[in-house]
């Protein structure tokens, strides 16, 4: 199965944070959007849950367990 992420500098994609995500998954989330630019020349918005964004949800981030 391949994935077409952007076409033409556009995409319908978006980053979805949870919305009471901590300023690591943040990070995290502004990192990926900006390496994901650079690769496919389309931006992708970071939105959190409840916001209306792109049509689809590329990656979800969300606070897990740590691990030991």
């Amino acid at each position: 199965m391949s994935v077409i992420l952007s076409e033409n500098g556009k995409t319908s994609y978006s980053i979805l944070l949870e919305k009471n995500a901590d300023r690591v998954l943040n990070f995290a989330a502004k990192e990926l959007a900006k390496y994901l630019l650079k690769m496919t020349n389309a931006a992708f918005p970071v939105i959190r849950e409840g916001e209306e964004g792109n049509n689809d949800a590329l990656l979800i981030l969300k606070a897990g367990k740590e691990v030991d």
